[in-house]
């Protein structure tokens, strides 16, 4: 009979997920808007209640729609709100369950974040502070 190797597996995968998560730790995150959107700066409250849906506007008043970069999402939400990816999908089940709102619909990539933020004045996404910001975008807190 075959000897199955799964029980190694597993702990080295783990040990691996360790490694990669230490060093995107260390990783920053670019929070950003449309150029020609009025706001300058935001604080890290600021950037967490809109992406946790306690507001739905920026500080000039003006409508806010909060994109998830899939990539950076789980140290965006580990640095900004100090919640796990199970933290963060039980808040959302529970927003969701009461019908208080939604999670921020998700993008799949920086490309496509700042794709999405120079099309709109309204959006907010964070990219990894490694990715070159065209004209097109302003950053407006960067999350060490």
């Amino acid at each position: 009979m075959p000897m199955r190797r799964t029980p190694l597996l597993v702990p080295a995968l783990l040990v691996l997920l360790g490694h990669i998560a230490a060093a995107r730790a260390d990783a920053g995150i670019d929070v950003i808007v449309n150029a020609n959107n009025p706001v300058r700066t935001l604080s890290a409250a600021d950037i967490r209640h809109l992406f946790m849906h306690d507001i739905a506007s920026f500080p000039d008043g003006g409508d806010a729609q909060p994109y998830d970069n899939q990539p950076v999402q789980m140290l965006f939400y580990s640095k900004i709100a100090a919640r796990s990816p199970l933290q963060m999908r039980a808040y959302w089940a529970r927003i969701v369950f009461t019908s208080s709102g939604s999670p921020p619909l998700q993008l799949h990539n920086d490309a496509e974040a700042i794709a999405t933020v120079e099309k709109s004045r309204s959006a907010i996404t964070y990219v990894s502070d490694s990715t070159p910001l065209p004209r097109d975008v302003k950053l407006v807190l960067v999350i060490p």
